[in-house]
């Protein structure tokens, strides 16, 4: 032990160690104070704040902080050999080269995140996009601790080049997902908060958009997976390209003794009706439109718009409900499908 600490008392133990604990003390009531500062607990956080930006960027950050000052002031307090101190401080400069790609990772992602929310009409954020830049910045904080710590980084990249063609060929369907990802992010077919439905059926908003699938929450609530390949491949229909708004065809017919015109200003009133209730932002106004005449009925239908998707059959239920009590009222009868038999008689 001689060759790493000189003969020292216990004694003069006691300080550094109260520095250093103090220090850890000191970190953990700092990185409090300002998360309370910071991000207030008695209201929703509000994801686009810059206060909410900065409270996730120096969560637990003064803890490392203070653990490097005590560190530091500890070393320097104790009578050790220049072998040892050599290695701490070596160890200190590798927690500080640490610290501070951690801070710069978080603020590039945070910034990256805040920016796409204020452009959410053109934009697409998703945790794809979130891992590959803080696997940028890690990795090239990574290269400047290992040359900090005179480790020649030149054989460690030749490995992982010829390693990289390795793992290539044994992960080709997840690396074939991860580009897929970066495509739906960079052409923007979708984007997070589209409603969607895929060729197969799938359909509801898209959650995120990740490395190797995307995640979609149908009406129900629950959560489709799909891999990114299929769903770059797919033929799908996103309800909102070029707006959000879409039109609910709801199939109608009435007897033929009707009046026509009546008929479709009952329709337009009630649609107009239920249209405030349940899709009160929608820009366009209900029509009518007459399709042919049926074997029992004239049939017609009754376009809704709408800029809800998810709640389409809900708009669709409420407006056959009132419809058929509104027609009851106006003495407009919708005719049961008639079918004529005729019988012959053969001869005997």
């Amino acid at each position: 032990m001689e060759k790493y600490f000189s003969a020292v008392s216990i004694e003069s133990w006691t300080l550094p160690v109260l520095v250093f604990v103090c220090s850890i003390i000191l970190g953990i009531i700092i990185d409090r104070q300002l998360q309370r500062k910071l991000h207030p607990q008695d209201g929703q956080p509000d994801p686009e704040s810059l206060s909410y930006i900065a409270a996730k960027t120096l969560r637990f950050m003064p803890i490392l902080w203070s653990l490097m000052v005590g560190i530091y002031w500890a070393i320097h307090m104790i009578d050790i050999t220049p072998y040892v101190q050599n290695i701490l401080s070596l160890f200190l400069k590798s927690l500080v080269l640490l610290s501070t790609t951690i801070t710069v990772a978080r603020i590039i992602v945070n910034a990256v995140h805040y920016y796409l929310r204020r452009n959410a009409e053109n934009l697409s954020s998703s945790s794809l996009l979130a891992h590959l830049l803080e696997f940028i910045v890690y990795s090239c904080g990574l290269m400047i601790i290992l040359q900090a710590c005179d480790i020649s980084i030149a054989p460690i990249l030749t490995a992982l080049g010829i390693g990289g063609m390795a793992v290539a060929i044994a992960l080709q369907d997840t690396l074939t997902n991860f580009f897929a990802g970066l495509q739906l992010i960079v052409m923007k077919p979708i984007k997070v908060g589209d409603f969607i439905r895929l060729s197969s059926g799938e359909e509801g908003f898209v959650v995120d958009i990740n490395f190797r699938h995307t995640s979609i929450q149908d009406v129900n609530l629950g959560m489709i997976i799909v891999p990114n390949q299929a769903v770059s491949s797919a033929t799908l229909m996103n309800y909102d390209l070029p707006r959000r708004e879409i039109f609910l065809t709801v199939p109608c017919g009435v007897s033929y003794d009707s009046d026509l015109e009546h008929v479709e200003r009952v329709c337009i009133e009630v649609a107009t009706a239920v249209m405030e209730q349940q899709s009160p932002n929608t820009t366009y106004e209900p029509f009518v439109r007459y399709q042919a005449f049926g074997p029992s009925s004239i049939d017609f239908n009754v376009i809704l718009p709408t800029d809800n998707v998810a709640q389409r059959s809900i708009l669709r239920h409420e407006f056959v409900k009132a419809l058929t009590v509104r027609f009851r009222e106006e003495g407009i009868e919708i005719p049961y499908p008639i079918q004529t038999v005729q019988l012959t008689k053969q001869a005997e």
